[in-house]
């Protein structure tokens, strides 16, 4: 059967049958799709993602760009990668958009995080893209319920005790602060108290600099920012159900639900976010079905604009055809950003190894997550790995078996309590639930240890979750369930081997510096305070030491180097280390400090300028 124009123009119609996978067009990736040209009406709307010869590497082009400030980095990318991808895709681009003119065509969207258009036009348009010299396969891309499906009610879960953050918010005063979530779902209601006042505001459509959420002055229908969105105020809307762009506003649960999870500050009395401090940049894909390129027009944004994290709680099944060479070249790009990506493993169980996981939490460097409850047993809908990327195009790895172990670490998502949309709070389960928990745990170490790798952040999580199920990283729990407490007593950048203190019986209190190999030799000044953490004290060039100045600030300098303060003045070894000793005498500390907090921090100085403040450390005084 000739597949050509005139017969589509005729309407005629072919069977399944008359198609064999070795007939099917070369260009198209899938059967389905030739099946579903060959038999389309003439006027009938085919979504496709258009997939270009030349596929940048993010990796290969840091080592292009050579050292750079990391600052700098996600625009020089982006630059880069739009010098390879806007000059082959410009022809294309340009006759799609005559083609909208004409209304043949609609919901146009180029990418330069990997070389892909996507569109939704007609089969005779598509036989007629598939003539052009500079694309090299067309993949069918059908909106699909990829949001993962939720279970509602049940009894609270303790999931925040049991992961131990609070320990990161009391002891280390680290919520996450400084680091921005991307949250790619539903959109998140940025108007719930709870969320509210962490809502992240991009700084370069922020005119007053005021940080004010939806800020009318704001708004003046100007992409300020030249980033190709206009007024993206707070994040943005790539629904292609949705009429107002730039509002990420969640028309459910989910969404908010999973934000919620992140961020969530308990303003309205419940703490339900693992770290409160941090900022949320809500990035809204449809509600109910979802193209993938809309989930890449996600992950592209929130790269760019410098998020440290993505959560997403969403996936495609196997059995849908996702293009899983283009998921794993994306994430990886989108990780080479800069921008960890925390993934559900999804709630399909294990009915179907190795197809169980979805897809991207199926991509290897990524951060799959599975479930459990609170009391450490495994989530009866969690996925399970392995997964397997043999015969996949470009990759032929891990191949099944034995495949790739996945998840990579579990946290709890059954009866989860989080935001409601868009006020109160509801309980739902799944890895939706699981996955925001830990890219909050991820933002808080991010937020301590701004050195570390996005393969370094992932190592460390691992390395501390508490192993369970079969000993060692296993295809049900991961490494294991991730634990905020051990991972902070690891890799936080200053610690202390205990954390409560006998005002009575005194102690001696060793602290670990821990400031990474590229601080190397730079000089350090551990310092104390009686009177808390903020405002702290800012140095010029920015750096703010989270301690105030009192008495106990003035005796700790008295004090440098000294029997009861030992090494709190020197210089970092070759790792970026050092030890400071304090001696507390017994009945030494005043009687009126007794429930008070003692606070550590440290300083280090290069050039004659203070270049980094740590994290501090707060010691409870009890009787």
């Amino acid at each position: 059967m000739s597949l050509t124009l005139a017969f589509l123009a005729a309407s005629a119609l072919a069977t399944a049958q008359s198609i064999t996978p070795d007939q099917k067009h070369e260009k198209f990736q899938e059967l389905a799709l030739h099946l579903l040209i060959e038999n389309a009406p003439v006027d009938q709307r085919i979504h496709v993602d258009l997939v270009f010869r030349t596929q940048p590497n993010f990796e290969a082009l840091k080592l292009e760009l050579g050292p750079m400030d990391e600052a700098l980095l996600p625009l020089a990318l982006r630059q880069r990668s739009m010098e390879i991808c806007v000059p082959e895709q410009a022809a294309t681009l340009a006759l799609l958009r005559s083609y909208e003119e004409q209304g043949l065509a609609d919901l146009i969207a180029p990418l330069w995080l990997g070389n892909v258009i996507g569109v939704r036009t007609t089969a005779d348009i598509i036989l007629e893209l598939a003539a052009i010299e500079e694309i090299a396969y067309i993949h069918y891309d059908p909106a699909r319920p990829a949001l993962l499906g939720t279970t509602a009610g049940g009894t609270p879960t303790c999931d925040q005790e049991t992961i131990s953050s609070p320990f990161a918010w009391q002891r280390m005063n680290a919520t996450g602060q400084g680091i921005v979530v991307a949250v790619i779902d539903t959109g998140s209601c940025y108007n719930h108290a709870d969320i509210t006042n962490n809502v992240w505001v991009n700084p370069g459509e922020d005119l007053g600099g005021d940080g004010i959420v939806w800020d009318p002055a704001d708004q003046n229908g100007i992409d300020d920012d030249g980033n190709g969105y206009v007024d993206d105020l707070i994040g943005w809307a790539f629904d292609h159900t949705t009429t107002v762009d730039n509002d990420p506003m969640d028309p459910g649960i989910h969404g908010t639900h999973t934000a919620g999870t992140v961020v969530g500050d308990g303003t309205s009395g419940t703490q339900t976010g693992t770290a409160p401090g941090a900022k949320l940049m809500p990035v809204r894909t449809s509600t109910l079905i979802t193209y993938e390129i809309e989930v890449w027009q996600g992950m592209q944004y929130a790269a760019v604009l410098d998020a440290d994290v993505i959560s997403m709680s969403l996936g495609w099944q196997n059995a849908w055809g996702p293009d899983r060479s283009m998921w794993r070249n994306l994430c990886d790009n989108t990780q080479a950003m800069g921008t960890l990506m925390v993934i559900a493993a999804g709630n399909e169980s294990g009915w179907n190894t190795p197809f169980n996981v979805r897809t991207p939490g199926d991509v290897p460097n990524v951060f799959t997550v599975g479930a459990t409850d609170c009391n450490d047993n495994a989530a009866s809908f969690s996925s399970i790995g392995p997964v397997g990327w043999g015969g996949v195009a470009g990759f032929n790895d891990f191949p099944y078996p034995p495949g790739l172990i996945k998840p990579d670490v579990s946290a709890p998502g059954v009866n989860t309590v989080s935001t409601l949309n868009c006020s109160g709070y509801t309980t739902l389960s799944g890895t939706s639930m699981s996955t925001p928990h830990v890219a909050g745990v991820v933002a808080i170490l991010r937020s301590l240890r701004p050195d570390l790798s996005i393969m370094e952040v992932r190592d460390a999580i691992m390395n501390t979750s508490v192993d369970l199920g079969v000993s060692g990283k296993d295809n049900q729990y991961g490494a294991g369930r991730v634990d905020v407490e051990e991972l902070l007593n690891n890799y936080a950048p200053l610690r202390a081997d205990v954390y409560t203190i006998s005002a009575s019986a005194g102690a001696t209190v060793n602290l670990t510096l821990e400031a990474s190999a590229a601080r190397a030799g730079q000089a350090y000044w551990v310092l104390a305070s009686a009177s808390g953490n903020e405002p702290g004290i800012l140095f010029s060039g920015g750096q703010v030491l989270p301690l105030n100045q009192d008495m106990v600030y003035n005796l700790s300098i008295a004090l440098t180097n000294s029997a009861d303060f030992a090494n709190s003045k020197g210089n970092l070894d070759a790792a970026g280390m050092a030890t400071t000793t304090v001696t507390i005498a017994p009945a030494s500390l005043p009687a009126g400090s007794i429930g008070q907090t003692l606070s550590f921090a440290y300083a280090t100085v290069s050039g004659g300028a203070v270049v980094y403040t740590s994290n501090p450390v707060n010691l409870s005084i009890q009787p």
